[in-house]
Protein backbone atom coordinates (compact mmCIF):
# COMPACT_ATOMS: atom_id res chain seq x y z
CA UNK A 1 0.00 0.00 0.00
CA UNK A 2 2.49 2.40 0.86
CA UNK A 3 4.61 1.70 -2.17
CA UNK A 4 1.58 3.61 -3.86
CA UNK A 5 1.48 6.36 -1.87
CA UNK A 6 3.16 10.32 -3.05
CA UNK A 7 5.37 11.28 -0.42
CA UNK A 8 6.12 14.90 -0.17
CA UNK A 9 7.33 16.89 2.66
CA UNK A 10 9.30 14.43 3.98
CA UNK A 11 11.19 16.07 6.71
CA UNK A 12 13.88 14.83 9.26
CA UNK A 13 12.70 16.80 12.84
CA UNK A 14 14.34 16.66 16.39
CA UNK A 15 15.00 13.50 18.30
CA UNK A 16 12.12 12.51 20.50
CA UNK A 17 12.48 10.69 23.96
CA UNK A 18 10.26 7.40 23.65
CA UNK A 19 10.85 6.24 27.78
CA UNK A 20 14.55 6.71 28.08
CA UNK A 21 15.69 5.96 24.54
CA UNK A 22 16.12 8.49 21.64
CA UNK A 23 13.78 7.98 18.42
CA UNK A 24 14.66 9.56 15.35
CA UNK A 25 11.69 11.62 14.03
CA UNK A 26 10.41 11.82 10.63
CA UNK A 27 7.82 14.23 9.02
CA UNK A 28 5.38 13.43 5.63
CA UNK A 29 2.87 14.97 3.66
CA UNK A 30 1.31 11.70 1.93
CA UNK A 31 -1.31 11.27 -0.80
CA UNK A 32 -2.74 7.89 -1.36
CA UNK A 33 -5.91 6.99 -3.52
CA UNK A 34 -6.51 11.05 -3.71
CA UNK A 35 -6.79 11.12 0.09
CA UNK A 36 -4.11 13.79 1.68
CA UNK A 37 -2.44 13.11 5.10
CA UNK A 38 0.18 13.87 7.43
CA UNK A 39 2.65 11.02 9.23
CA UNK A 40 5.11 11.45 12.34
CA UNK A 41 6.64 8.53 12.48
CA UNK A 42 9.15 7.97 15.37
CA UNK A 43 11.66 4.91 15.14
CA UNK A 44 13.34 3.57 18.49
CA UNK A 45 15.99 0.95 19.27
CA UNK A 46 14.93 -1.02 22.31
CA UNK A 47 17.29 -3.95 23.68
CA UNK A 48 18.16 -4.51 20.07
CA UNK A 49 14.79 -4.61 18.49
CA UNK A 50 13.49 -1.79 16.19
CA UNK A 51 10.18 -0.15 16.69
CA UNK A 52 8.48 2.06 14.77
CA UNK A 53 5.58 4.39 15.72
CA UNK A 54 3.16 5.74 13.65
CA UNK A 55 0.54 8.66 14.22
CA UNK A 56 -1.50 9.78 11.11
CA UNK A 57 -3.49 12.85 10.63
CA UNK A 58 -5.68 14.94 7.99
CA UNK A 59 -3.93 17.37 6.38
CA UNK A 60 -5.73 20.36 7.98
CA UNK A 61 -4.47 19.71 11.72
CA UNK A 62 -1.53 21.79 12.60
CA UNK A 63 1.66 21.28 13.32
CA UNK A 64 0.97 22.07 17.04
CA UNK A 65 -1.85 19.70 17.47
CA UNK A 66 -0.06 17.23 15.88
CA UNK A 67 2.93 17.59 18.22
CA UNK A 68 0.66 17.95 20.97
CA UNK A 69 -1.54 14.62 20.83
CA UNK A 70 1.73 12.81 19.47
CA UNK A 71 3.95 13.68 22.88
CA UNK A 72 0.55 13.23 24.83
CA UNK A 73 0.59 9.38 23.96
CA UNK A 74 5.02 9.07 23.71
CA UNK A 75 4.65 10.53 27.65
CA UNK A 76 3.24 7.46 28.63
CA UNK A 77 4.70 5.21 27.12
CA UNK A 78 6.62 2.25 28.88
CA UNK A 79 8.34 -0.44 27.88
CA UNK A 80 7.33 -3.48 29.22
CA UNK A 81 10.63 -5.54 30.84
Amino acid sequence: MLKNADSQEVEVEDPTDIDGEEAARISALLTLNGNKYRTEQFAVDHDGKGYIVTFSFSETVSDDDRDELAESVLATWKWSK
